[in-house]
């Protein structure tokens, strides 16, 4: 039986895979600086394989790393999910449909018997197909499994811990692929912001405002092309100064809602409000001289670039582009012949791709809408994460995703993100009065936000 991307046997080749990869690229933004801890829980029911249930820790644990680092470089981790399990869901409807033809009669109805047959299949043909689904796992070259758990008594909760290196390059091409729509729109304003590291070059390395004024250069170059070339898509371009550095950041840290506003109810001349509606292109260069020939007047320089466009109003980046690593041999007759040709160089490279943000260009979609309902009457928190379950089973035309907000004594609350209107969350929730879950307990509907767990009477069914 072949190997899936998520089998625990295979965690010895993937570390020495991923340690054999060497690429020489930022790494502030090609891979994460430290390992990430992820954890994986998984409820397993009667009749999985071992395989099966190794394959859905190590899934979850593997969403549970990605999720802590799009947080860590500003990434809408809920809009990535939200559409994920959206898109998860229009993938998974043919095989849903082609089951369901398997167990329904010629009145296209299921007995009581049936349906139980038919929710086991459908249940674990979902989970397989979800975990391969995506190339999630190509975001993390290298991981290792920390501690494995089951709990006491006989419970089907299970636990695994993992610390993963994240590529943030695909971590990025990924995001993008689940984030991005096809309408096309303009911005108030592009901010410009650049990070030029340079090693071993003197002319350029020794005085800070040699290397500022070398920067600034580069960055006059950048505004004025999009100024001539892009007036159609911004109406101007700043390139980035201590105070709007200051003011993206608070910004960024606003609540979506807020932002929102901004764009209804906010002053138009505020600065807020101009952000709401900018772009901001940061772009990363690194040179190193990595060899110098001072008779023939000559170096081998390394250049490595990479730039990210980042829609301020939600956070979310609608473009990426990576030059791959690249030495150059230059010929120069003094430092100022040698800074001019490498000013070039970084200038011309990125002005080849610009062009293409045209096509690029997009408005990332519109997260799901969003549903908080109150659990009562619950044994322990196992009850939330096996109802969690069920929820997600049965509302998989919704594309509902239930994550446990709060738990507290025997109440819990779990947030619902759905496709759809309101009233349909409402009335598949209703729905859900009288069915039960995998502790042999019973949902009883409560109105529109509340769930109550009722025990099975023995002998009942």
């Amino acid at each position: 039986m072949p190997l899936t991307p998520w089998n625990l046997s295979s965690v010895g080749k993937q570390l020495k895979e991923g340690l054999a990869v060497a690429l020489f690229l930022l790494p502030s933004i090609i891979f994460a600086e430290v390992p990430i801890s992820g954890e994986g829980r998984f409820i397993s029911q009667e009749g999985d394989s071992l395989g099966f249930i190794n394959n859905q820790l190590l899934y979850n644990a593997f969403r549970d790393v990605i999720t802590k680092e799009m947080k860590a470089i500003g990434l809408d981790s809920r809009l990535f999910w939200n559409n994920y399990d959206e898109k998860f869901a229009e993938h998974f409807s043919p095989t849903e449909a082609s089951l369901r033809k398997n167990f329904v009669n010629k009145q296209g109805k299921m007995s009581r018997e049936q349906r139980a047959k038919y929710r086991g299949q459908l249940r674990r043909k979902r989970l397989s197909i979800r975990s391969s689904y995506g190339g999630l796992n190509k975001i993390i070259p290298s991981y290792s499994v920390r501690r494995r758990e089951q709990s006491r008594n006989s419970s089907p909760s299970r636990r695994l811990i993992i610390e993963a290196r994240v590529d943030r390059k695909t971590l990025h091409q990924i995001y993008l692929s689940f984030t991005s729509g096809q309408q096309k729109k303009s911005f108030q304003r592009l901010f410009l912001s650049s990070r030029v590291s340079i090693k071993n070059i003197d002319s350029l390395g020794r005085d800070p405002e040699d290397q500022r004024n070398f920067t600034r250069i580069i960055e006059e170059n950048w505004q004025n092309w999009f100024q001539k070339n892009m007036s159609d898509i911004f109406h101007s371009v700043s390139i980035m100064d201590d105070f709007y550095r200051g003011e993206i950041d608070d910004f960024l840290r606003m609540p979506r809602e807020e932002k929102e506003a901004l764009l209804t109810d906010g002053p138009r001349d505020s600065t807020r409000s101009l952000l709401s509606e900018s772009l901001l292109i940061r772009i990363n260069v690194e040179l190193e001289k990595t060899d110098e020939d001072n008779l023939l007047g000559n170096g081998d320089f390394m250049i490595n670039m990479n730039y990210i466009g980042i829609d301020l109003r939600t956070n979310t980046p609608i473009f990426y582009r990576d030059k791959d690593p690249e030495k150059r041999t230059l010929v120069f007759t003094d430092t100022d012949d040698l800074n001019t040709q490498l000013s070039r160089i970084i200038h011309r490279w990125p002005i080849d791709q610009f062009e293409k943000i045209r096509t690029e260009n997009s408005l990332a979609t519109a997260p799901n809408n969003v549903f908080e309902i109150k659990i009562s009457n619950a044994t322990n928190v196992l009850d939330l994460f096996e109802l969690s379950s069920h929820i997600t089973n049965e509302g998989i035309i919704y594309g509902v995703n239930p994550s446990i907000s709060r738990y507290n004594g025997d109440t819990g609350h779990i947030v619902l993100s759905f496709k759809g209107t309101r009233e349909d969350i409402l009335s598949f929730l209703q729905g859900l009065d009288g069915g039960t879950f995998a502790t042999g307990k019973t949902v009883v509907s409560r109105g529109d936000r509340e769930l109550n767990i009722v025990k099975e009477s023995k002998g009942g069914g």
